[in-house]
């Protein structure tokens, strides 16, 4: 199997989040250098499987290296549809890809929103950093008891994962 072309500012930061078991952003400038999507997008290529048309790189002043994705959606529906985003709880199949839709960007993506996973990633990183004893367990036992409550059953699953339950 062929290995793709890892980008290493993004190697960096994966090994940096597995190596301190959270969550930590490059230097802005270190960040702005490495990452330019017209670069990424033609590097894409693995096994034979191309960037889809419906993902371009544009001109954009308002990113700092003055280009980013943009993701040609179908129709604006398409954000409440449960194949291309995580948690919606709308079901399209007259417009699916597997109804024969070429441009259903559901057949390339899906949508996910992290950032209540990465809070929880760093409350869990900070109690797993203490000290051993009463007061960590206590702190644990409280971090298990409010992931218990997540909405999510994925995300749920995914916290109680990295608790270690």
């Amino acid at each position: 199997m062929n290995t793709p072309d890892v980008n290493p500012a993004l190697q960096a930061m994966q090994e940096s989040i597995d190596a301190n078991g959270g969550i930590e952003f490059p230097e802005e400038d270190q960040q702005a250098d490495s990452v330019h999507p017209q670069a990424t997008l033609e590097n894409s290529e693995v096994d034979g499987v191309a960037a889809p048309d419906m993902l371009e790189v544009i001109d954009s002043p308002l990113h700092k290296n003055g280009q980013c994705f943009n993701v040609q959606l179908y129709a604006d529906g398409c954000l409440d549809c449960k194949s291309l985003v995580q948690d919606a709880q709308t079901d399209f199949k007259k417009c699916h890809f597997t109804a024969g839709n070429l441009h259903c960007p559901a057949q390339y993506f899906k949508i996910s929103f992290i950032g209540e996973k990465v809070k929880w990633e760093k409350r869990i990183s900070k109690i797993k950093a203490m000290p051993v004893g009463a007061e960590r367990t206590d702190c644990m036992l409280g971090l298990i008891e409010k992931a218990r409550d997540i909405e999510s059953d994925d995300l749920r699953t995914q916290i109680l994962g990295l608790i270690g339950i």
